[in-house]
C-alpha cells in the first residue's frame, strides 16, 4: 500500500527546484498508478476507486 498526498491544488511554486520536485512527484504517481492493481482516491473521507 502506498499513500500519496495531493499536490495539484494551489499556486505553482516560484522556485525552479520546487517546480521540478512537483513535476517529478507527478511522474512518480503516474508510474505507481500504472504498476498498481488497484488505485483509490480518498477526498474528504469519500472513496473513489479509479482502477
Amino acid at each position: 500500500m502506498i499513500i500519496g498526498t495531493d499536490i495539484t491544488q494551489g499556486i505553482l511554486p516560484f522556485e525552479r527546484e520546487e517546480q521540478d520536485w512537483r513535476e517529478l512527484t507527478g511522474w512518480a504517481y503516474q508510474d505507481l498508478t500504472d504498476a498498481a492493481d488497484r488505485v483509490d482516491v480518498i477526498w474528504y473521507g469519500l472513496n473513489q476507486q479509479l482502477k
